[in-house]
């Protein structure tokens, strides 16, 4: 079987993106099977034998994550696994390195990078498989067959006895790497040849071998005899041959991906701080467009027009607070949402001059709310407390608007209520008429949220939401 007729499992949650992965990979010739969740992935290797590698995606939603389901499918089932993620943070990749996996793939890394891990992949997997499958034995390597595996395989080979470090043999794929001929390796070794980039990568590689017995996955520069330095994946098994004690160490060249995963870091250290600069840039933008709405509604005085106008001032300033909010903060992708209601809320008391009348009551945890989530619960927020303000306390009476808003386990829960006069009828939200309720129900659609207008006095509001991993 040729690289492109193998089958590859791709298990990736989000459906666009898994169409798109697949045509990629169909138009290099690979036979494409999709999985969206870790549990669907361990059913999909379960029933399909001709799986010949995993293209894994680490954050899957809600319920089990890829590295999850990697373990479990390879408790019974040797097959390579390439890990991808949008997030190359040390606690991510950590994650990865307790898996016996063959490769972690930054997603957006493009498309060369890409089919170069998976090529990759298959190469390291074929040399574990000639290690564990035929034992390397003296009677094993004596054959003509095991010679043939080792002389011809893609990935570079060597053999070291493990008393004084000499190499007695190594592979084309190791010529080809290194540079150096079969001769120059004979009879030498690794540490006077200089194949080592750091001295401290070869100490390492000891320790593990000398604590485990075997080394996989080990990145690390290596020495090419014109001087440069490449990266490599370092795999070392011990092996008796002849009688003696040997290492059979395999090296890939990884040194493509890991150019392009350190400019890709870079370049998201530079995203970081332009996408900072966004956030600044729209909130002042939105502040602009507030601005001059509320010159219009100012203008239209307590007409119909100029209270539409203030009603979409104050969602533009929901949107530009929650902008505000990852621009103070050093988290770009989750917004404080405990800290965004307290200051949103005082925010429209003081718009409409109520502060002295409504009281707030806000309890709220450390929750925070990624960008997706955040903009929509603000504006949800937004026209629920407007609608108390308007609504709520007629003729200048007093009162108590009480929001919880926190996080248990994988839900977010708001609870939203006032002690005021209280609606009038059953609200059915997509049957309401006023452009304020038609939006709550819009967006608690749009976030997947279980909505409740609980049967007490004054007005009540809860709803409950999933995070979006």
């Amino acid at each position: 079987m040729t690289l492109k007729n193998k089958t590859i499992l791709l298990v990736e949650d989000e459906m666009l993106i898994a169409m798109s992965e697949a045509r990629r990979l169909e138009r290099y010739g690979y036979a494409v099977i999709i999985a969206s969740s870790g549990e669907d992935a361990v059913d999909a290797v379960k029933q399909n034998s001709g799986i010949d590698l995993i293209l894994m995606d680490i954050d899957l939603g809600p319920g089990m994550d890829g590295t999850e389901a990697a373990a479990i499918i390879l408790k019974d089932r040797d097959v390579p696994v390439v890990f991808l993620s949008s997030h190359t943070d040390q606690e991510t990749v950590e994650k990865t390195e307790k898996i016996n996996s063959c490769g972690f793939v930054a997603k957006n890394s493009g498309e060369t990078v890409l089919i170069a891990s998976i090529k990759t992949a298959f190469r390291l997997f074929s040399a574990h498989a000639m290690i564990h499958n035929r034992h390397m034995n003296p009677e094993r390597e004596n054959s003509e067959m095991a010679r043939k595996i080792f002389r011809s395989n893609p990935s570079g080979m060597l053999i070291a006895r493990i008393a004084d470090a000499v190499i007695i043999d190594v592979n084309d794929s190791m010529e080809l790497i290194s540079g150096y001929s079969r001769e120059e390796f004979i009879g030498n070794n690794a540490a006077s040849m200089g194949l080592w980039g750091e001295q401290e990568d070869r100490d390492r590689a000891i320790i593990m071998l000398m604590e485990k017995g075997r080394v996989r996955d080990f990145e690390c520069r290596f020495r090419l005899k014109t001087g440069e330095l490449r990266w490599g994946s370092y795999a070392a098994d011990v092996v008796e041959l002849d009688g003696e004690q040997c290492f059979l160490i395999t090296v890939v060249d990884v040194n493509t991906r890991r150019t392009a995963e350190d400019a890709l870091n870079l370049a998201l250290k530079e995203k970081e701080a332009l996408l900072k600069e966004v956030h600044h840039r729209v909130k002042n933008n939105l502040a602009v467009i507030s601005g001059l709405i509320s010159l219009q509604a100012d203008r239209a005085g307590d007409s119909e027009t100029g209270t539409v106008l203030r009603d979409s001032r104050g969602r533009i300033q929901s949107m530009a607070l929650v902008h505000e909010e990852l621009y103070r903060s050093g988290d770009l992708g989750r917004v404080d949402f405990g800290a965004y209601i307290n200051r949103h809320c005082r925010s429209v008391l003081s718009t409409y001059s109520m502060s002295g009348r409504i009281n707030l009551e806000i309890e709220t945890d450390s929750a925070k709310l990624p960008v997706s989530l955040a903009v929509p619960c603000g504006l949800i927020l937004n026209e629920l407390i407007t609608n108390s303000i308007k609504h709520a306390f007629p003729g200048g009476a007093s009162g108590t608007v009480r929001i919880f808003f926190g996080k248990n386990g994988d839900v977010f829960f708001m609870h939203f209520g006032d002690n005021g006069i209280g609606l009038f009828g059953d609200i059915i939200p997509d049957r309401a008429e006023t452009p304020g309720f038609r939006i709550v129900h819009l967006l608690t659609r749009q976030i997947k949220a279980e909505i409740k207008f609980p049967d007490v006095p004054g007005m009540a509001f809860e709803m409950t939401f999933m995070d979006a991993v």
